[in-house]
């Protein structure tokens, strides 16, 4: 199968995801169809997943850490932490970009989009700051998953985090297919 075929099928799968809205439907269409070119170059969606991984990855890697006591996994934790915060910043002025150029795009302005857009790119600043922070007062207390007190609050920021990039991926999501942004 040739590589422009592989795509039609693919389009014409993801053209039956249930709950889609019209403009969506439309936005398939015209991919299926090859009449429009793509309005928002497809940089935000690979770029997110790797964070996204990363900082799951940091709470599975501290839960071990905290069940087997291995100090190699907490390690682990870390780098998984400090390196998914600074790839959250690829995905969030990637993201920012293409909304802006989705938003400048069309004509009338999307206002039932705005308000998605706006949730979205506020979890996704929300995130950053949230993670810093974890990231902060793991580097400043290298132990800190030790200390009983300290641990409290740096795995409430891990977790507000996590539940964060949870809202923020469900947000995204909806705009892509339940509004249809980016997609035509």
């Amino acid at each position: 199968m040739c590589h422009s075929c592989a795509g039609s099928v693919l389009v014409s799968g993801l053209a039956a995801w249930p709950g889609r809205s019209a403009s969506a439907d439309a936005g398939w269409a015209m991919l299926r169809d090859g009449t429009k070119d793509r309005a928002m170059h497809p940089l935000h969606p690979p770029l997110v997943h790797l964070p996204i991984g990363l900082l799951v990855g940091n709470a599975i890697l501290t839960g071990l850490y905290l069940r087997r006591g291995d100090r190699s996994v907490e390690v682990a934790a870390y780098h998984c932490l400090w390196l998914g915060w600074l790839l959250l910043w690829p995905a969030v002025i990637s993201g920012t970009y293409e909304a802006l150029r989705e938003l400048a795009a069309t004509s009338p302005a999307r206002t039932d989009a705005l308000g998605w857009i706006n949730a979205h790119a506020l979890a996704g600043c929300l995130l950053l700051v949230v993670y810093w922070q974890a990231w902060q007062q793991r580097r400043r207390q290298p132990d800190v998953l030790d200390d009983r007190r300290a641990r409290r609050s740096y795995l409430a920021r891990l977790a507000l985090g996590l539940l964060l990039l949870v809202v923020d991926g469900w947000l995204g999501g909806q705009l892509v297919y339940g509004l249809g942004i980016g997609i035509g």
